[in-house]
Order: C-alpha cells, then structure tokens, then sequence
C-alpha cells in the first residue's frame, strides 16, 4: 500500500484506485458571488503531464475556477480530485497543487532566494535541504544570479521566473497558473512562451494554465477548455478548438469569421445542404453537428478558406458573388471585405503575390470590382447557435 497526504494527515490508499485516474478531475464545480453565477456546473479532466489551458474572455470565470480548484474560494457544490482522491475539503497548503498568481505575489522584504524558500520553510525542511532545493530551482530558471536580490531590483520577466521557481521547488502534483505571461511586454512574450513550453516538457508535470490569449493557449496548450459566461462550452486539442468550434461566439473568439445564417433542407452523402438566407444557391457542409431537417443553423467560415476569381469556380464548390468592398494590407497577405447581394460583407485572406516587374506587393483584385467567391464544401463549418 502507498501513503499520500490529507486533509487530517497521512493515510493509506490502494495504488489501484489511482491507476486510470485523471491527474485532476473537477466534477460539476459551481460558484456564485452575491447571486451572481461565475462558474456553472463546471467538469472537466486533466490527464497527468497535459498542458492544459483555461482560455476565454475577461470575465468568463476562468481565473474563479483556478482559485476553486486551489481552494483558494469554497465551492458552492462540485468536487475536485487529485489522481483520484477527493481533495474538495482539503486546506490550500495541504493539496499537492500550487498557484502562481498573474502579479506574482512575491514578498518585497525577502530576497529572491528567500522567496523561493518561503514554502519549505513552512513544511520545516531542514536548511540544508531547502538550500539544495532553491539552487536547483534556481539554477533550472536560470536565475541563479539574482539570489541575493529583492524583487524590486529586478525586471519583470525575472520575477516571473522567480515566481515560477517557488512553485516549481516543492514539486506539486499540479501547477496552476494564472494569466502567466499576461505582465511581460510584447517582445518577451515570446521567448518566455516558448520556455514555458520547454520546461514543461522537461519537467514532465501537469499544468493548467489561464489565458485570454487564443495564440498564446494555441501554442501552448495541449488540450483547451473554451471557457463561457462561467460554463465550459468546447474542450480538445489545439486544432480541433480552432477548426471545429461548436457555436458561433466560440468561432467568433479565435479571431475574424465569417458566417452564414440559413436552414437545413436535406443530408446527402458526407453532407448537410442549407439554404443560406443571403444567398439564392444551396450551400452544402460536411456533417459535424447533428440537426434536423429545417433547423436553422449557421456555416461559419475562416477567411483563409474562401478563394476569389473573377471566371467559374470549380465544380463542386461553394459559390456566391459580391463586390470588392474595400482592400487592406495585412503584412503577409490581403484582406479583402467583399460585399454580397444582400447586403452582408464576408472577409477573404489572399496571400500576397509579389509583382516580378514592379518588386512590390499588389493586390489580383480592384476596389468595387465584382468577383466570385467559392470554398470546398469541407472547410465550413456547422454550428447551431
């Protein structure tokens, strides 16, 4: 039999209770402040060594869920679970998880490394152990430098790793982070993601991490959960978040989309046929959602997807007509707002396509020209509300 720790103490547990267990698993988490729901009915699991992310606008109730998961709020109902063991009524310095908040919350009277050694102390390690525990801490964020420091003599990407390094040197089961890149300026940003990313991958540990940022969770998330209004709306993988969302305020999150109101009409082989209210032709889309004939429904569609000409689209494809409404320069390609007949203005993203004679970038279309737009049947997407 293997020991863990509890709410009261040590106590025994049969290691094949633990076996498939999720490394952390939230069952029908709810939490109201002053009878305002923030988080509703919330389940999710984490499998052990993810790198998961909480992502959605401010106010969602990601950050809450965070704080509920850590106790550093008490649920209204709902119960959360650590490889398997019921851990809803445990302290916060009892869990095997640890928070790094967004403002880092690091003492300004400590130096660095005593910061770090804060939480040992607590757990009375002995001081050489906790010493052996801060270098290799340290050293492993490459801090090694600023131990004799305070945090207000140094940037705020090194207290971001000073922060992550006193959660990191006790070893939690699961390390929660709150909007962890959130303070850093633009240009670190990046760096700092990537070696996020790889220290994760070195340590091998779970985390869960709380982001507005779709590129930012994208990048680095293994799984996402698409967070709503305090609910959990869509969770899986990176691409299938932002190729497959399930309704049109989660596409809308992941950046410039376009969609098409209308109702189904008929299933054919592999395919749903719409009849698109702006559009006189029938729209067909690949089978996702299941919705009964004369649903209305939505196609929503990324402007990468849909291609201009001015002759025949290929057969087979999606098609409608409009005009060029106006042209914008995105850097690496071409906006193009194409007003359709009636009335709704759709964005297309065209690739750059340099001028060999003149050596700049022009756009294939002019403004107010008329031009066709098409897509393969297989790149819309099907969403019901």
């Amino acid at each position: 039999m293997d020991i863990a720790l509890s709410a009261s103490g040590v106590k025994r547990i049969d290691p094949a209770s633990t076996v498939a267990a999720p490394r952390l698993r939230v069952s029908e988490l709810d939490k109201s402040f002053g009878g305002l729901a923030t988080v509703r009915n919330v389940s999710l699991d984490v499998a052990k060594g993810k790198f998961f992310c909480l992502l959605g606008r401010s106010g969602c109730g990601k950050t809450t869920l965070l704080r509920l998961i850590a106790r550093l709020e008490c649920a209204d109902r709902g119960r959360v679970e650590v490889d398997g063991i019921d851990i809803t009524g445990w302290a916060p310095h009892a869990r095997p998880v640890n928070l790094m908040f967004q403002s880092y919350a690091l003492f300004p009277h400590m130096t660095v490394a005593q910061n770090i050694a804060f939480g040992l102390e607590q757990d009375r390690l002995k001081k050489a152990e906790v010493r052996q525990c801060v270098a290799e801490a340290m050293d492993m964020l490459a801090i090694s430098t600023l131990g004799s420091r305070r945090p207000g003599a140094i940037s705020g990407g090194e207290q971001q790793r000073v922060a992550l390094a006193r959660c990191l040197v006790k070893r939690p089961k699961l390390l929660l982070l709150d909007e962890p890149l959130g303070a850093l300026d633009p240009g670190i940003r990046e760096h700092t993601r990537q070696e996020l990313r790889a220290l994760h991958k070195r340590l091998g540990m779970t985390f869960v991490v709380v982001t507005h940022d779709r590129e930012e969770a994208l990048s680095l998330g293994s799984r996402i959960a698409l967070m709503d209004q305090g609910a959990i709306v869509q969770t899986g993988p990176p691409a299938t978040i932002f190729r497959q969302p399930r309704t049109r305020r989660a596409a809308e999150f992941f950046g410039a989309i376009n969609h098409l109101e209308g109702q189904i009409i008929s299933e054919i082989p592999d395919a749903i046929r719409m009849a698109a209210n702006a559009n006189a032709e029938k729209i067909c889309v690949s089978k996702g959602q299941r919705l009964p004939t004369g649903s209305r429904c939505w196609i929503v569609l990324r402007p990468e997807d849909i291609k201009l000409c001015r002759d025949q689209p290929p057969s087979g494809n999606n098609r409608m007509e409009g005009r060029v409404h106006d042209i914008s320069f995105a850097g690496t390609h071409f906006v193009y707002r194409i007003r359709l007949a009636g009335g709704q203005l759709f964005s297309v993203s065209e690739p750059i396509q340099e001028s060999s004679s003149a050596n700049r970038a022009s756009p294939r279309f002019a403004d107010n020209e008329q031009v066709k737009l098409h897509w393969p049947w297989t790149k819309g997407t099907l969403v019901s509300s």
